[in-house]
């Protein structure tokens, strides 16, 4: 399931600023970091400007980030086998 931008909900806890974002029925939180961006061999990165990135931009890297980490995650598991 591929997340949408109706999907996220902001809230606010003094300056930390966090999301929520639905996954399969589950609250997956998000802080200023953003999501976890699975590298070609597997390694792990964030987006270093992503709490200056618009909410149209997030959802829309969210969406693709998502979309390439599964595709990662599943050639990464068959090499595994």
């Amino acid at each position: 399931l591929l997340p949408s931008s109706g999907m996220l909900q902001k809230s606010k806890r003094g300056k930390d600023q966090r999301r929520t974002l639905m996954v399969d029925g589950a609250p997956v939180m998000l802080d200023n970091l953003g999501p976890i961006i699975v590298s070609e061999d597997g390694g792990l990165a964030s987006i270093s400007n992503w709490h200056e990135m618009s909410e149209q931009q997030q959802a829309l890297a969210l969406r693709r980030i998502g979309l390439r980490n599964q595709e990662r995650l599943e050639r990464l598991r068959a090499l595994r086998e």
